[in-house]
């Protein structure tokens, strides 16, 4: 029992210090079993026993892998924030609007950052699809193809859904277990509809989720952009924030927040002042 102990804490010793490695590895290690044992068996199930009304369901489910909607929605986000923070509002709301913004950036990032390793690694891959087993019985890889029927690995579809969900849960996590739900969901359509191996949505998600990450802590974090946001109600859930960004606000210094309301105080008594000069 102690070797066993030992063990296991020596591998969690070197997942901490090396987390990145040692997950790649773990996922490698998992694709490379589905490739040899699981991937054919279970694509040529969906392709010729399963049911019908299934695969017409999970056709549609597939069709919330694709980045354009996401990316269009963030843009929206990003210009209706631009466009109020030209208004005379509060130094909390501009705040607040630059926030979201920042947000739909880091989203918008984290889709296209890892779509580009993704589109880069199936031209090196070039696996072939399902479609081509179905076909013609062509299982494997054709090194640096471009051809379509040849970009099966990794998933394109499941990099998309799992960078947007790693992305939110980042952004705002309330809603984590269901972003992680529509996204185990999605990538696994892609199995179902005959377009991907099961390693290839594996792998896919597996770098979305590692290059969001590093996107988040490497460049966002040493940058102090913030792109968490929060409400009142999820003081729970963001325990760990300060009191003012819980609330969608950037921390700031208590003498300047009494100087702001100071001479806010001011400005708005100005003119009942005058009023008051007036009538008496």
């Amino acid at each position: 029992m102690q070797i066993w102990r030992d063990a296991r804490d020596a591998a969690v010793a070197v997942f901490r210090n090396r987390p990145y490695v040692t997950s790649f590895l773990l996922v490698s290690a998992v694709c490379a079993f589905c490739m040899a044992f699981l991937d054919r068996p279970l694509s040529l199930y969906f392709e010729t026993d399963a049911n019908r009304t299934l695969i017409a369901v999970f056709r549609r489910v597939t069709e919330l892998g694709d980045a354009t909607p996401y990316i269009v929605a963030c843009v929206a986000v990003i210009f209706v924030c631009r466009v109020a923070s030209y208004f005379d509002v509060s130094s909390q709301t501009r705040l607040r609007l630059t926030r979201f913004m920042d947000a739909g950036v880091f989203v918008i990032l984290a889709v296209a950052f890892s779509g580009i390793v993704i589109n880069l690694m199936k031209a090196v891959f070039g696996r072939y699809r399902p479609e081509a087993l179905f076909d013609d019985g062509l299982y494997g890889f054709s090194w640096f193809n471009l051809g379509y029927e040849v970009t099966s690995f990794p998933s394109g579809h499941s990099q998309t859904i799992w960078a947007v969900a790693m992305a939110l849960i980042l952004v705002y996590p309330r809603y984590d277990v269901l972003y992680i739900a529509v996204a185990v969901l999605v990538a696994f359509s892609r199995v179902v509809v005959g377009a991907h191996y099961l390693s290839d949505v594996i792998f896919g998600a597996y770098i979305a989720v590692v290059l969001t990450l590093v996107l988040k802590h490497r460049f966002h974090d040493r940058r102090g952009i913030a792109v968490r946001i929060g409400f009142e109600r999820d003081h729970r859930i963001l325990a760990d924030v300060p009191p003012d960004t819980e609330a969608g606000r950037d921390p700031v210094d208590p003498a300047r927040i009494a100087a702001e309301s100071a001479s806010e105080n001011v400005v708005n008594l100005a003119p009942t002042d005058t009023a008051d000069r007036k009538s008496s």
